[in-house]
């Protein structure tokens, strides 16, 4: 495995995320793996969602993601990494993973980039999408399931937890669940349940891993899609020929209701004009190069 490939975890908290990291680290021997951990690197601000810091810090750790990746595909790190550029992030935890980095590149190996977080809106997870087909680098997306109920009760159990049931069910309401209509083409995607064998999961995250490292992402942002449609019906409502077009279809319409028949002369000036229209919307919207024929017809 020569490619560096981002690998997103989703899911709620309780879910099994921590677990699952735990087993891919241990087969570090079949794909090396870079544990990035929102909580790792971030969870000691203890911030809120509503706190503006808290939108800074994540976009921190992205940011600290890209760079590795541009490390990993160069080979090298340069120019050195600035720990004043992530003063948000824990520097103990940026200092080990810089410390992997410079590992791996020394074995010229790729790796994944297991980045770990609850990541429950959909833009969290296109964030890394943009990065990854920006750096021409595979990208792949893991969703453990889990119901609320089970994981309410892990969390209960689990030590220094401290996440209370109101705002796990907030979590839970709000969770955009990752599947094949709202990830990019060519992204991975693998739904876990978290009552699964994790022996048999973690093969098929392996697998799904040195599949998408020889797959870039290519990313098509639809809201993008959707300006550049709304720029081509300015341009419609501003092109003449066009208006034309939209009359004459009106004026046949009405022309079909109120009568029976049309003459023949008529239906030969329709299809003249139409076809004129239809040349004139082509040329590059220069209206003045057609002249439809004129005509006059009523229905009474």
């Amino acid at each position: 495995m020569q490619n560096p490939v981002i690998c997103i975890l989703c899911g709620l908290p309780g879910a099994g995320k921590t677990t699952l990291c735990q087993r891919l680290l241990s087969m570090t021997n079949i794909i090396p793996i870079l544990h990035i951990s929102y909580d790792d690197l971030i969870g000691w601000l203890n911030l809120s969602s509503d706190d503006k810091k808290w939108k800074e810090a994540r976009a921190s750790v992205a940011n600290f993601v890209e760079r590795i990746v541009e490390c990993l595909k160069a080979k090298q790190i340069h120019p050195p990494f600035n720990y004043q550029d992530y003063e948000l992030l824990n520097e103990r935890h940026l200092r080990t993973l810089i410390k992997d980095v410079m590992e791996l590149i020394e074995k010229e190996e790729g790796c994944c980039l297991l980045v770990d977080d609850n990541m429950f809106y959909k833009s969290m997870r296109k964030v890394y999408y943009q990065l990854a087909s920006r750096l021409n680098t595979g990208a792949c997306v893991i969703f453990l399931s889990c119901s609320l109920d089970v994981c309410t009760e892990r969390l209960q159990n689990r030590p220094g937890n401290q996440i209370d049931d109101q705002t796990l069910a907030r979590m839970s309401d709000k969770m955009e669940n990752p599947d094949e209509k709202n990830i990019p083409r060519g992204t991975g995607l693998l739904n876990i349940d978290c009552h699964s064998d994790w022996s048999k999961n973690c093969q098929f995250i392996t697998s799904l891993i040195k599949d998408c490292s020889e797959k870039p992402l290519v990313y098509v942002d639809t809201s993008e899609e959707e300006k550049a449609r709304e720029d081509n019906r300015a341009l419609n409502v501003a092109n003449t020929a066009h208006q034309a077009d939209i009359c004459m279809r009106k004026i046949v319409k009405q022309c079909f209701t109120d009568s029976h028949g049309l003459p023949d002369e008529f239906v030969g000036m329709v299809k003249s004009n139409t076809k004129l229209i239809s040349m004139a919307k082509k040329s590059d919207n220069k209206t003045d190069q057609f002249k439809p024929a004129r005509f006059f017809f009523s229905s009474q």
